[in-house]
């Protein structure tokens, strides 16, 4: 394959870098543009190649939100929004045409607990109870929520 591959990369003008070049099979599955690639069985038995945001682009994002919600308890709850929404919208246009439903949800999740902990911090509560915000809460103060933006790739 590498052979066929130097040969046709050579015609263009380029070279394989050969310490990140390898050859694997698909259903081990492989990380290329910040989405994971694999194929695998669907649940009407019949393989697909499946795509999701890789663990390091996950890590990314979740470090993201976080540096972005490390602000001043003076910060008025009405500029939330306006602070995450511009992340967690270029993240969603990057990733919604993968199967990254449940991925969405996962990063819901931590952006509710990281506003959580914010607003619990602000009112001088102690723990970080989610029992305190529910999602229309959310909603309300304008958070953009990713889960339910999957698209379906035309066949």
């Amino acid at each position: 394959y590498l052979a066929a591959v130097r040969q046709i990369m050579g015609r263009l003008g380029l070279t394989i870098n050969e310490g990140k070049t390898s050859v694997i099979h698909a259903k081990e599955g492989f990380d290329f543009l910040g989405f994971h690639f694999r194929y695998k069985k669907s649940r009407t038995g019949k393989f697909w190649c499946y795509m999701w945001p890789s663990q390091k682009s996950m890590k990314r994002i979740r470090k993201r939100i976080k540096q972005a919600l490390r602000m001043d308890v003076r910060t008025p709850i009405s500029e939330l929004a306006s602070i995450i929404n511009p992340i967690l919208k270029g993240w969603c246009n990057y990733y919604r045409w993968s199967n990254a439903a449940e991925h969405f949800v996962q990063v819901d999740r931590y952006v509710q607990e990281r506003i959580t902990r914010l607003l619990r911090r602000k009112k001088q509560k102690r723990g970080n109870a989610n029992r305190d915000y529910h999602a229309h809460f959310f909603r309300g103060i304008g958070i953009f929520f990713l889960s339910g933006n999957v698209k379906r790739l035309p066949l």
